[in-house]
């Protein structure tokens, strides 16, 4: 099944684009934005594309992301279906402390669902000039020589598509990514963290539905987090897997409600739910030495780089790949090779820092809040690195609410 355009707004070699997954979708629209002949192949259809998951999966996005979307004429549309949050409530021993997004408390982050997200991007895909979508395809190979991919339809047949650039769209396990690096000299590490999260259904009812704050109930070797969207409450339970012995029997009721003794356990759907690790989604970090080959191949979004969440930025990181490759990517094919090395020269030093600043902001959510002093020195530092620096505000504002390139934001904390 294929959603077609008009793809006749020039003569360069056509884009092939692996994946609609947010990330491919946005560079699609931004590519054919800028007269590029494009075709977007997914192994999915269009209805399970559309089809609400169960599971209230939550992406945040910050003024970083959002502006990518006003380039692409797409910010409107997904605000509306989003929900401002403008602070992150960590419930403690207790207590509640208030830590606003942005120290002006003009900005926030923005929380919509998965499933609503990619509609947006989907559905303006759809009516994009020189954009033609391709679902049910999966791919299947590609010949670097010959420029040409393969894909296999859901009723078996197969197909060959010739392209002048493909763009690897498909995720952290990105079979474009390990075809493209087959027989190169191109470093590749795949790293599962200790940590994993599980979905925790959250009803919609009580104070943190409508308060404009990201709830966080930290600990040592796990971590609480309610998400308010529009749609309702999304919790997910972060656990060190490593650290927590599940040999004693827990529903996610008696777990919660040890770990947590203040959070209001009559909101959890589905209690008597029994905790054990194979109950946990594994996450993946990647890194990759080669972003792109020659002229005719590129990644862009978890392909190239997948990063822990807890900083939430994952999804804006992705975007601004596709902004970055749909800026250097020139008219002629004759300059692509420069093009495509000038994609990566721009772009990977910035998740190589955003992965490692992730990793960090991960004891901040954990430790730290447990110590209230500590946190405010901590933040007292950060704000006087940024003053030494040239930066106003602390080192995660700037990531989250600046296009500042995050390798300079990382690297002006470590220097001083």
């Amino acid at each position: 099944m294929s959603a077609k355009r008009d793809n006749s707004t020039s003569n360069r070699p056509e884009v092939a684009i692996v994946g609609a997954g947010m990330g491919g979708l946005l560079t699609g629209i931004l590519l054919a934005k800028r007269g590029h002949s494009v075709r977007l192949f997914e192994r999915r259809t269009r209805e399970e594309i559309l089809t609400p998951s169960p599971q209230r999966m939550t992406i945040t996005l910050s003024e970083r992301g959002l502006s990518v979307l006003e380039d692409a004429g797409l910010r409107e549309s997904v605000q509306g279906r989003a929900l401002l949050l403008r602070e992150r409530v960590v419930h403690c021993r207790g207590r509640s402390y208030r830590y606003a997004y942005d120290s002006d408390k003009k900005r926030g982050l923005y929380a919509v669902g998965r499933h609503e997200l990619a509609e947006a991007l989907l559905v303006a895909a759809s009516v994009q000039q020189g954009l033609a979508i391709e679902f049910g395809q999966a791919f299947e190979s590609l010949d670097k020589n010959a420029q040409t991919a393969s894909f296999r339809a859901h009723d078996g047949k197969t197909s060959t598509v010739a392209y002048g650039l493909l763009v690897g769209a498909d995720g952290a396990f990105s079979r474009v990514r390990t075809q493209m690096q087959k027989g190169e000299r191109a470093d590749y590490t795949q790293r599962f963290s200790s940590w994993g999260y599980m979905d925790v259904p959250i009803s919609a009812a009580g104070a943190m539905a409508a308060d404009g704050g990201l709830h966080v109930w930290p600990g040592k070797d796990r971590l609480l987090i309610v998400i308010p969207m529009i749609q309702g409450l999304a919790g997910f339970l972060f656990c060190d897997l490593d650290s927590i012995d599940f040999a004693e029997s827990h529903t996610l009721s008696t777990f919660i409600g040890r770990s947590w003794p203040t959070f209001p356990s009559d909101s959890i759907e589905g209690a008597g739910m029994h905790m054990h690790c194979g109950a946990f989604h594994p996450m993946v970090q990647t890194r990759t030495s080669k972003w792109t080959y020659g002229s005719s191949i590129a990644l862009v979004g978890d392909a190239c780089h997948a990063i822990l969440p807890f900083l939430g930025q994952g999804t804006s990181a992705a975007f601004e790949d596709a902004w970055e490759l749909a800026r250097t990517l020139g008219d002629s094919p004759s300059t692509w090779a420069r093009d495509l090395a000038a994609y990566q020269a721009a772009q990977k030093p910035n998740t190589d820092a955003l992965e490692e600043f992730a990793e960090k902001h991960l004891a901040s959510l954990t430790i730290a809040p447990e110590r209230p002093l500590r946190a405010a020195v901590a933040r007292v530092l950060d704000l006087v690195r940024g003053a030494l620096s040239g930066r106003r505000r602390s080192a995660y504002e700037s990531i989250a609410h600046t296009r500042v390139p995050i390798r300079q934001i990382v690297s002006s904390v470590g220097r001083h």
